[in-house]
């Protein structure tokens, strides 16, 4: 079934027509020439009218799950019970992992006894499974779980939270850990890199194994414990947990028409119809060529659009403003943007009301970039982050919510944040150790 965007163009199409019936009985112009304007006339109507065949409707869903990756790279990690040792192993899973939830948030921290934010939460592509598998990590320090939770806690705007610890946990007292579980809502899925037997800590004489602690704190958050296997049976496992949880935080956004667009059909047909006649009558194509290459029906009043073309755009967006469809609204706005004039921009932006999804894109687009020109980048955040959620493929809205949240996040410690727990601090061994102990010392 054959349905129009814009209808509104079809009855001045059609008044047109009868115009140029008029003049050409008072003029008596050649027949042919009045049935090629007509023809012409006609089909631009119908290209702003925008027909489409309709296809059903989709629905739009967002995504409100992310996903935290901790990789522990402490000197334990460096046992070999887990081939080659576990840390390699880690970073392997970690990326088998990311290539399984590419259409998920995900951000990677690496830690030991100090932590260090890879990324933050973004959907999973590609630069950052190569990030990861280029990671140069080696088997360092303590392992500081809940300094690295707090973190990856702070990092957290969705609903569904997700921490994939990747470690053998140590054998610190976790007690804190489940508290700040509990209190953040967030669900540990607890990927055990490390044997049951366990191995030796290189450098010392001391066998390092799972940390239980870890398992009942894991199943108790509502998340699970996962032993690593040296197939992908553990992957495919934490894949169909997180998918679980990410399809119960999926949110309706809006239903969006199917349907093939006919307009740049006619378009090019209306292309060939003036390049046959181009030698006819240049004028005609002047003004097709305006319509189809630059939307005319985005510039409404032709004053706004030679203003525009001509770098004039307060006028531009003055002349504009005279029209109240919404695609001279659009128009308007751009004009005040290009001009400087942000706010002008904004308060037309911001009462644009519309069910079409090309258009509400290019709207918030727009509304973002003005948020930026005013240096209120929380907003433009703000509206990048909707637009991302909505657009996750679209690689212009990407490289905004990239630059927003950057711009937004510079600067600030995570640690201040207030989800954030007070760490433990570590007492300080004023005596020194006679050799005969070193064996005895606990290297986490």
């Amino acid at each position: 079934m054959i349905e129009f965007k814009y209808p509104q163009f079809l009855p001045i199409g059609i008044m047109l027509i009868l115009w140029t019936i008029l003049v050409w009985k008072k003029t008596g112009k050649n027949l042919k020439e009045f049935i090629f304007y007509t023809v012409i006339t006609f089909l631009l109507m119908l290209m702003l009218a925008s027909p489409y065949l309709k296809r059903g409707i989709e629905k739009i869903y967002k995504i409100d799950t992310e996903i935290i990756l901790l990789i522990d790279h402490s000197l334990s990690m460096g046992a070999d019970d887990i081939k080659p040792t576990r840390l390699e192993m880690a970073k392997n899973k970690a990326v088998y992992l990311l290539e399984k939830i590419k259409k998920e948030k995900a951000g990677i921290i690496t830690f030991s006894d100090d932590v260090e934010i890879l990324s933050y939460p973004e959907f999973v592509n590609e630069k950052l499974v190569k990030e990861v598998k280029s990671l140069s990590l080696k088997p360092e320090g303590s392992t500081d779980i809940l300094k690295a939770i707090s973190i990856a806690n702070s990092l957290f705007s969705a609903k569904g939270k997700i921490i994939v610890l990747l470690s053998d946990g140590g054998d610190e007292n976790l007690y804190k850990v489940k508290k700040l579980l509990e209190k953040s809502g967030a669900k540990l899925v607890f990927w055990a890199i490390a044997t049951e037997k366990g191995g030796k800590v290189p450098k010392y004489n001391v066998i390092s194994k799972i940390n239980k602690q870890l398992i009942d704190i894991a199943y108790k958050t509502g998340g699970i414990f996962q032993k690593v296997s040296y197939d992908n049976s553990d992957v495919e496992n934490i894949y169909r947990f997180i998918f679980q949880i990410s399809s119960q935080n999926i949110e309706f956004a809006f239903n969006l028409p199917k349907g093939v667009d006919l307009s740049p059909f006619i378009a090019v047909f209306i292309l060939v119809l003036i390049f046959l006649k181009f030698a006819l009558n240049r004028i005609i194509t002047i003004f097709a060529g305006i319509l189809l290459f630059f939307n005319l029906s985005y510039a409404g009043e032709i004053k706004g659009y030679i203003y525009y073309l001509t770098g004039n755009y307060q006028k531009a967006g003055i002349e504009f403003s005279e029209e109240k469809d919404i695609k001279n609204r659009y128009n308007a706005a751009l004009s005040f943007f290009k001009a400087g004039m942000y706010d002008r921009a904004l308060n037309i932006l911001n009462s644009i009301k519309t069910e079409d999804i090309s258009v509400y894109k290019k709207v918030r687009y727009l509304t973002a970039l003005s948020y930026i020109g005013k240096n209120d980048f929380e907003k433009a955040y703000t509206v990048a982050k909707e637009l991302i959620q909505i657009f996750p493929s679209d690689k212009r809205i990407e490289k905004l919510y990239n630059f927003t949240k950057m711009v937004v996040n510079f600067g600030k410690k995570p640690e201040k944040k207030i989800t954030i727990v007070k760490v433990k601090e570590k007492s300080q061994q004023k005596n020194k150790i006679a050799p005969k102990n070193v064996q005895r010392l606990n290297p986490w």
